[in-house]
């Protein structure tokens, strides 16, 4: 934050109420916490600097904002939605089914994919109900998936690299606050809702107007990122057939900007969503053309989680050679990773999270001491790292392979542990994990420790 947005009570104590109490409005207004308003306030001043602290500050006074700081704040509180509400603003004459059928939608034209991704994210930021009950389809991610790895095996020249302006850059920031903020369990649906408004006002504008072909490459890749955020955060919130329109639509922008690296990384996301919900086929297939897309341009991270997918898709699947080998390829993969090197989208391309899945695909093997120490590892690091909802599906993953072992007892301690580091991260997966946990438990219910579990969660899960 520049010092021009902050100044000193002593210089303007006539006023510092009415500062406070406007922040302090605009936030209540948002329904947001202080930490994610941060971030609204952040993506609406462009700049990357103001945190729950600042927010803080400002509400009690102890620091007075500029009224350019105040008036972001309440533009904020009003772009985003109430609370109380399940539509606060009209999206005039939007159709939910065409909408939808948009979104689902491979676009030839890359005007066409910009505009179903704007309607969407403005459909989804007002809470129309069609719009967040869409159905996920499967046989909609062929021709994305099919389309974009013919583009990239196409004879096209080689892209020059991207060149930064400080608007790209700020846009950049903006992401990796938004992904951090998801990745360490603070997300949700309010926090895609400031995302989606972002991207709404701040980058779709700029795709719409002339630009040198490296800034215009850099600009779509920044919209594809923010739209694959905005699908993740959907998928966590279990809006899944929302999450695979924005996945789409995001794969479309990738390739508009002939970054095959974030292109083979979306398909990453469509593989990991189709295998959860019961598609392993389809996973594994989205998984091998990411790896087939990154052949000319290789990427050690973006190639360890598509073999880590690979895995588990083919865990999903009972192939255990296969995914044994995937597993391996993606840990020599993961050795060649320079972290510096590497795109602000792959930075949680890590420990937590590799060995977190290689511990799942051991469990879907029925391997527990693979389990067991994948597990461990994924866990240690994300507590170092603080990181929620990793944390809490890994101990998920160790509680199964204690099952697997006979060891009651052990399980049903660590499934708890789990549950209390779950208790305020909303996430679909995690809700996946505990009823997964529970019906492996179903056939030992009579058992004392068993019971005594149930009754120790029952505080976190009513």
């Amino acid at each position: 934050m520049t010092d021009s947005n902050l100044v000193r009570l002593s210089d303007h104590n006539h006023t510092k109420v009415s500062a406070g109490r406007a922040i302090r409005n605009a936030r209540t207004q948002s329904g947001l916490s202080r930490q994610d308003f941060a971030t609204a306030l952040s993506a609406e001043l462009a700049t990357p600097a103001i945190s729950a602290d600042t927010i803080r500050a400002w509400e009690e006074e102890h620091v007075r904002a500029t009224q350019s700081v105040v008036d972001a704040a309440r533009r904020c509180a009003d772009r985003l939605p109430q609370p109380t509400s399940s539509c606060a603003t009209p999206t005039g004459s939007l159709d939910d089914d065409d909408v939808a059928r948009r979104a689902l939608t491979y676009h030839v034209d890359a005007a066409s994919a910009l505009r179903a991704a704007i309607d969407l994210g403005r459909s989804d930021m007002n809470r129309r109900d069609a719009i967040q009950r869409m159905a996920y389809a499967v046989g909609a991610l062929c021709i994305p998936s099919r389309d974009w790895l013919l583009a990239t095996l196409g004879n096209r020249s080689p892209r020059p690299p991207q060149i930064g302006m400080t608007e790209i850059d700020g846009m950049r920031k903006i992401f990796a606050a938004f992904q951090e903020m998801d990745v360490c369990g603070a997300g949700g649906d309010r926090a895609r809702s400031a995302l989606v408004d972002f991207f709404d006002t701040r980058i779709a504008p700029l795709l719409s107007q002339h630009h040198p072909p490296d800034v215009r490459r850099a600009l779509f890749a920044a919209a594809s990122e923010h739209t694959y955020l905005a699908g993740w955060m959907a998928y966590e919130a279990a809006n899944h057939g929302l999450a695979e329109r924005y996945l789409i639509q995001s794969l479309r922008l990738a390739d508009e900007s002939g970054d095959q690296l974030l292109g083979a990384h979306v398909l990453a996301g469509m593989s990991d969503q189709a295998t959860l919900l019961g598609h392993p086929g389809e996973g594994l297939r989205l998984a091998q053309a990411g790896q087939h897309g990154l052949r000319q341009h290789p990427s050690s991270a973006a190639l360890a989680d598509l073999y880590t997918l690979e895995a588990r898709a083919h865990s999903r699947l009972g192939h255990t050679q296969a995914a044994l080998a995937a597993i391996a390829q993606a840990e020599r993969a993961f050795d060649r990773v320079q972290p510096d090197t590497e795109p602000e989208w792959a930075r949680f391309i890590d420990v937590p999270y590799l060995w977190g899945e290689f511990a799942n695909c051991a469990r879907d093997l029925q391997l527990p001491d693979l389990v067991e120490r994948f597990a461990r590892q994924s866990i240690h690091e994300s507590q170092r790292q603080h990181r929620a909802r990793r944390g809490a599906l890994s101990t998920y993953g160790l509680a199964v392979a204690q099952l697997q072992h006979k060891d009651l007892d052990a399980a049903c301690d660590t499934g708890y542990r789990a549950v209390t580091i779950a208790s305020n991260v909303h996430s679909a997966r995690l809700t996946q994990a505990l009823d997964d946990f529970k019906h492996r438990l179903a056939t030992h219910r009579n058992e004392p420790a068993v019971t005594a579990f149930h009754e120790r969660i029952s505080a976190f899960t009513t």
